[in-house]
């Protein structure tokens, strides 16, 4: 319009403008929603700050329509929560399809660096500068996964583009990496390098909330992050439970960085779903025994969930996140407590069977990558100790050196924990994976407990 590229009249784009100017579209806190997950009941995260990329644009340029202040608004809202979203090492969450594409921090880069703009022109430095510092950790993050031929790799991981590891049907080596360039192309022509970085909340933490309509829970204590998964887009991309433990000292490919979906697109099944959680081995009508992992429920059994809140401090965050599930599941409600820390993630399991059920053991099971598709880990059980140790080699496109993710599982009542492996060659969008399992006999009253960290090693 603009560029006079069009019939000079603009009604028609102000009609479109102001009929999705809607709550079917748009959170309150201004985060955008799709509806391609959960046949619509779910949004995935890439698409949030997708199109507010153009809306951002055509208010630096001149909105041209009776509602811009209702969109700036949307706009201010969402730029803030994004700050919220972000993890330490700067990437978007995870959730849906196109996640863990390079160009979902390349368009976070351009929220952050029109919005940075923004704000030091009104005078506000001090937020100018963390949503400056925001951008750089996008950048950063751009940068663990850039080629020695100069392009990316356009999902998070290593593997040779011609083997689409990870990819989704429309994703392609050619137009995934023209989009981030032309991204990043915005964003530079809107940032102003005259702002002094700040501090970032992903770097700072000390918050726990879960965004309106976005299926999930986000915290973060000192850099320290956790994201749950309420209602998993399943089969194909996401798992229930904790699906993210991104720390500042390990690759967050060590400690968590999404689980392992039950069919995820483009690859060929996989056994059974599995995000970090826990999983219960029961007595079906048959009279045979049969595992059930949180991880593999769709969103269709989950019934409803609810987060509570006892206490943020700057040093740990104390919250309660429960599930309640469909009668396909033995156990009727999950509540997982979760006290994060500046280190660690810990988290308290306990399990309310369903009426008539027979729950025989607990276990918590997971997925630990065994390669990203050029290095490779070594996953060490320490028994006696009750803990499992995967260490992932750095370099300097890493930005790290060696790093280890360490997952500790008490015994519950006293009761022996039997650490095994399964299911070698599982697929994830960072790579392959080993389903990780602790399991003890159960106990009415005996929470499973484990606990997360990462550290050099």
């Amino acid at each position: 319009w603009q560029a006079g590229l069009r019939p000079a009249g603009k009604e028609d784009i102000c009609i479109q403008l102001a009929s999705q100017y809607h709550d079917y579209y748009w959170t309150a806190n201004g985060e955008y929603q799709d509806h391609s997950g959960c046949a619509g009941k779910c949004s995935p995260m890439p698409y949030d700050h997708f199109p507010r990329k153009f809306i951002e644009i055509l208010l630096a340029r001149g909105f041209p329509c009776k509602n811009q202040t209702d969109y700036q608004e949307l706009m201010r809202r969402a730029a803030w929560t994004s700050m919220l979203l972000q993890s330490p090492w700067g990437e978007l969450p995870t959730g849906g399809r196109s996640s863990q594409h390079q160009w979902n921090e390349a368009v976070s880069c351009v929220t952050y660096e029109m919005f940075a703009s923004e704000l030091f022109a009104s005078g506000d430095h001090v937020g100018a500068g963390i949503f400056k510092r925001a951008a750089a950790l996008s950048i950063r993050s751009l940068q663990r996964w850039k080629r020695p031929d100069g392009a990316w790799w356009i999902v998070k991981n290593r593997f040779d583009p011609e083997l689409r590891h990870g990819y989704e049907s429309y994703s392609f080596f050619s137009q995934y990496n023209l989009v981030p360039a032309s991204m990043l192309t915005t964003a530079y022509m809107y940032a102003n390098d005259d702002i002094t970085e700040g501090n970032s909340f992903a770097e700072l933490g000390g918050f726990v909330f879960t965004p309106e309509l976005l299926n999930k829970v986000v915290a973060n204590v000192g850099g320290n992050y956790v994201e749950i998964e309420l209602y998993p887009d399943t089969p194909t991309h996401d798992n229930a439970g904790l699906t993210r433990v991104h720390t500042r000292v390990a690759d967050p490919l060590v400690t968590g960085t999404a689980g392992a979906p039950r069919a995820p697109e483009g690859a060929r099944p996989n056994p059974a779903g599995a995000g970090f959680g826990p999983a219960w081995l029961a007595e079906a009508a048959s009279g045979a025994l049969v595992w059930q992992r949180l991880g593999n429920f769709t969103y269709l059994d989950v019934v409803n969930t609810s987060l509570d809140v006892v206490t943020v401090k700057d040093d740990n965050a104390v919250f309660v996140v429960t599930y309640h599930l469909s009668a396909v599941s033995a156990v009727a409600t999950v509540r997982e407590t979760y006290n994060v820390t500046p280190s660690a993630v810990n988290v308290s399991v306990t399990l309310l069977p369903a009426a008539g059920a027979n729950i025989v053991q607990v276990a918590l099971m997971y997925p630990a990558l065994t390669t990203d598709g050029q290095r490779n880990t070594t996953l060490d059980i320490d028994p006696v100790a009750s803990t499992a140790t995967l260490a992932l080699p750095g370099d300097p496109l890493s930005q790290l050196g060696h790093t280890c993710g360490v997952t500790s599982v008490l015994p519950a009542c006293s009761e022996p924990v039997a650490w095994t492996t399964s299911a070698a060659g599982t697929t994830t969008r960072n790579g392959f994976a080993t389903i990780v399992q602790a399991a003890m006999p159960w106990h009415a009253g005996c929470p499973l407990q484990y606990s997360v960290r990462g550290e050099p090693c």
